[in-house]
């Protein structure tokens, strides 16, 4: 799905949700309320503000910020390059009072629901080979969560990024073999990115 001027909406659409939902080790939930004015954008990282009330909010916990890093490495890869490019192309077809991140992609070019951007998601593993009676759009979070793991970042880290209170949960519920094998990074997203 490079070069990225060259994709459909719908595959730059596709490409941003699966980077983003992979990078930030979110839900589709999480990822379906993010909104424009949440997105700050830069030459060297994207910078994310969780700003809706999520499914772990309660009073005196939210979910920090996300800064995914360019990844230079690869362009087809970077976030940084793939959202530039999303927003640019989405600015157009999007209505004027619409502040959803993720539109769709046939008119009326409105936000999408929850189970849009997990069909988005499921549609990307599909067309990669994953099987999808067997691993579901949830499964990105363990598969992030994990690559990072693997690749040497700090537990807590981790715990930081997915929105965990308790190690318990990453480790019960979350914890899978990789098998890639990656170098050391402190960096949640570098770290994922590194692994391909």
């Amino acid at each position: 799905m490079f070069p990225l001027e060259k994709l459909t909406f719908k595959d730059l659409t596709l490409k941003s949700v699966m980077l983003l939902t992979l990078l930030t080790g979110q839900r589709a939930q999480t990822i379906h309320l993010l909104k424009v004015s949440d997105v700050n954008i830069s030459n060297v990282d994207v910078r994310i503000v969780y700003s809706s009330l999520l499914k772990t909010t309660r009073p005196g916990f939210h979910l920090s910020d996300s800064i995914i890093h360019a990844f230079d490495s690869d362009d087809a890869l970077c976030l940084v390059k793939t959202l530039t490019r999303y927003l640019l192309v989405s600015e157009t077809l999007r209505h004027e009072n619409c502040d959803e991140l993720f539109i769709g992609t046939m008119k009326p070019f409105k936000g999408v629901s929850r189970d849009t951007v997990r069909r988005w998601i499921k549609t990307v593993m599909k067309n990669a080979g994953v099987d999808i009676q067997v691993f579901k759009p949830h499964s990105t979070r363990a598969a992030s969560t994990s690559a990072a793991k693997q690749a040497g970042v700090q537990i807590s880290d981790i715990m930081k990024c997915a929105g965990w209170t308790n190690a318990q949960t990453f480790s019960r519920f979350y914890d899978k073999i990789v098998s890639q094998q990656s170098n050391s990074s402190s960096n949640f997203s570098r770290s994922l990115l590194e692994t391909v």
